[in-house]
Order: C-alpha cells, then sequence, then structure tokens
C-alpha cells in the first residue's frame, strides 16, 4: 500500500501533483480545478474510490465509488450511501438532494439551518443570540428530517441519463435505465427501464427471469476476464454461460483510492 499526505494549501496553489497521484492508480479527473473539493472532508468521513473511474468533476459526496464507473459534468451528489460498478451517469444528474422540513414556521435553512450556512448578518446574529433554545430545537427538527430521509443508493451496471434527479432514500437496483430527466421517488427493480415525472416502470431490459438470474449472477464482482469467449451481445442465449463462467471464478481485488483526514492533513491512500 502506498500513501501521500496533502494538505489545503498544497491543492489550491499546485493540484498537478495530486493530480498525477491520483491519474497514476487509476483515478481519472477531467477537470484538475475541482480537486480543490478533496480538502472540504470532514472529520470522521472518508471516500474509497475503486479503480478504475472517470470523474468529470470531483465530487467529496460520494463515501464508495466501484470501478469502471464514471459521470458526467454538472452532477450533485449529496446524501448518497454509493454507487456501484459499472455505472454510466450523464451529465446534470442529482442524486440525494437535501430536501426541507415542512413542518416549522419556514422551510428556509434561517430557521434550523447549521451555523454559518446563511450570512451572519447583524439580524441573524440577533436572532440566534436571543433564542438559543428554540434554534436548537429547529436545528434538531431538520436534522431528524434530513436523517428521516434515509441515503440514495445506486446499485451496479446502472444507466442514468442526463439531468435524471434521483430523490433521498431510493434505492436504484442492478442493471436499471433512468432515462433522460426522470425524477424516481421510488425504489426500482433489477433490469427496469424507468422514465417520466415521476418515474414508472416501462419495461425491463430482458425477459423477467432472465433479469432475475442476470443479477444474481452478480458478474461486476469477479474480474472481467471470467466473461471471455462468452456472446455477450445476445444474454438470453448465454445466460446459462454467464452462470457457469462466475460460478467457478474467485471475486476480483478491486483497488481503490481512499482519501480520509481532516482539509488541513488529507491522507490518500492505495488499498485494496
Amino acid at each position: 500500500m502506498t500513501s501521500a499526505v496533502f494538505n489545503r494549501l498544497q491543492v489550491h496553489k499546485s493540484p498537478l501533483a495530486f493530480h498525477e497521484f491520483l491519474a497514476d492508480n487509476g483515478f481519472h479527473v477531467r477537470k484538475k480545478e475541482t480537486l480543490r473539493f478533496a480538502v472540504k472532508m470532514k472529520p470522521g468521513r472518508s471516500l474509497r474510490i475503486e479503480t478504475p473511474v472517470i470523474y468529470d468533476e470531483f465530487s467529496h459526496a460520494i463515501p464508495s465509488f466501484g470501478s469502471y464507473s464514471y459521470f458526467g459534468s454538472g452532477c450533485r451528489f449529496h446524501f448518497v450511501e454509493s454507487i456501484g460498478r459499472f455505472c454510466s451517469i450523464g451529465h446534470g444528474v442529482r442524486i440525494g438532494p437535501t430536501e426541507h422540513n415542512l413542518t416549522a414556521l419556514s422551510t428556509h435553512n434561517f430557521f434550523g439551518a447549521r451555523d454559518g450556512f446563511i450570512a451572519r448578518t447583524e439580524e441573524a446574529t440577533a436572532y440566534r443570540t436571543d433564542n438559543p433554545k428554540l434554534f436548537e430545537r429547529l436545528a434538531k427538527a431538520a436534522q431528524s428530517h434530513r436523517e428521516g430521509l434515509g441515503l440514495a443508493y445506486v446499485g451496479n451496471d446502472v444507466w442514468i441519463g442526463d439531468n435524471v434527479t434521483v430523490l433521498a432514500g431510493v434505492r436504484i437496483a442492478d442493471g436499471c435505465v433512468l432515462g433522460v430527466g426522470a425524477v424516481v421517488t421510488k425504489d426500482t427493480e433489477p433490469y427496469g427501464i424507468y422514465g417520466g415525472i415521476p418515474a414508472r416502470l416501462i419495461r425491463h431490459r430482458f425477459p423477467k427471469e432472465i433479469c432475475t438470474r442476470l443479477a444474481a449472477t452478480k458478474w461486476w464482482d469477479y474480474p472481467v476476464s471470467t466473461l471471455n469467449g462468452i456472446d455477450l451481445s445476445e444474454i438470453e442465449k448465454n445466460i446459462g454461460k454467464i452462470e457457469k463462467a462466475v460460478a467457478k471464478a474467485k471475486l476480483a481485488e478491486r483497488t481503490a483510492v481512499k482519501i480520509e483526514g481532516k482539509p488541513e492533513d488529507l491522507k490518500v491512500s492505495i488499498v485494496k
């Protein structure tokens, strides 16, 4: 295992060394300037990004990102548990966006936002100073609401089209396709194709029995070489061969880039 330590100033002033370190280990960031987000890690949080991956823009809000996955520019990931392997994520996608509490006086973050979120005007400071217990209750209510929504989850072999929104707490099953502009409000079925606002199941990629069998193989957990010699363009004819190949194979040992630590003292390690 190799590791390196980067601080905020190094990444801001000269991100090239950090960028080259990541690229040498299969973590490709197209826009080097966005590496500054890497230094915004909060204590106790860490990122685990399996390689190889492609990031259009570095995002610090995905705790776990699977190998061979990629996403386009303009994406925003808020409250996300993980994104699996072999996922294709388009431009302008939002996953797990924050939702405001509807039960307080106002839905605005002024009432219950973490300290410093709203500009510290004289009026705002006075309100918080004069009403500490009230503000504490509002903050707890907002936090409880947020935690109750849960984290969004994206499985493996998922294709998410441009400008899709996946709401907080929604689980996207393996093999799914989410059509351009869809707003996904409920959990999906494996290998389902969804579209619309709110998104609905249009059809499955394969017959239901094949979808079930293919999902059970978890082929993405094995080396790609496991599938050598199998015609993957005709799944219905070759599902049996895929099942037999996976049954004989050993799980892949994926290398990952792990980023952890405080903003001023990041530790970047290569782990299995």
